[in-house]
């Protein structure tokens, strides 16, 4: 909720409480400008020039004059009134946290008729398709080829598409484990019971 709140807080002129949201949630994700969502701009996300061939939107470099290797002014640019002001966690970070609520919410109106999943089905359903789109990205920045600085630069959707479904298949394992747990607990005889 907070790293929705401080976009809202620039835009209404409140900038110090923002940029201790912005340097609070900085702690737990890298807040790249051009892997963000803007909030009350000409654009939801300023995408890198290389990833724009097909979207008829205006670039992170046109919008900001930033070069795309220069990730320290891309992590602490929080936007403008023309641009809007970035969401204080990434996309795929704020698509995690969103699929973790939404199966939260399924989980408190499903009770236990929401059967466990297994480790593997965790693994497969929402681990694997995160880590190969964030992996493919970074390994793409990390061999920067003189010509191809960029090989792969994942799309706002696939970040948030991937981080949905982890943050989905973790409420998923997780909370039916605990509730597990519970159950297997309560279920247990207490000493005063077996003697």
């Amino acid at each position: 909720m907070g790293s929705i709140l401080a976009p809202v807080l620039m835009k209404v002129g409140m900038p110090t409480p923002s940029k201790i949201l912005y340097l609070f949630y900085g702690k737990f994700c890298h807040q790249f400008a051009f892997r963000s969502w803007f909030l009350f701009g000409e654009q939801a996300f300023y995408p890198l020039e290389n990833q724009n061939k097909t979207l008829d939107t205006s670039t992170y470099e046109e919008m900001f004059g930033a070069a795309p290797d220069d990730l320290m002014t891309a992590r602490i640019l929080l936007g403008s009134d023309r641009a809007g002001y970035k969401v204080a966690i990434c996309q795929r970070d704020l698509a995690m946290y969103e699929g973790l609520l939404f199966f939260g919410l399924i989980f408190s109106i499903m009770k236990k008729r929401i059967p466990k999943i297994s480790l593997f089905f965790w693994i497969a359903g929402g681990l694997v398709p995160l880590g190969m789109d964030g992996s493919l990205q970074f390994l793409s920045k990390s061999i920067q080829i003189n010509s191809f600085p960029w090989l792969y630069e994942s799309t706002p959707l696939m970040r948030t598409l991937t981080g949905a479904i982890f943050g989905f298949f973790s409420g998923w394992y997780l909370l039916t484990s605990i509730e597990q747990s519970f159950r297997i607990a309560s279920d247990k005889p207490t000493n005063e019971e077996t003697e």
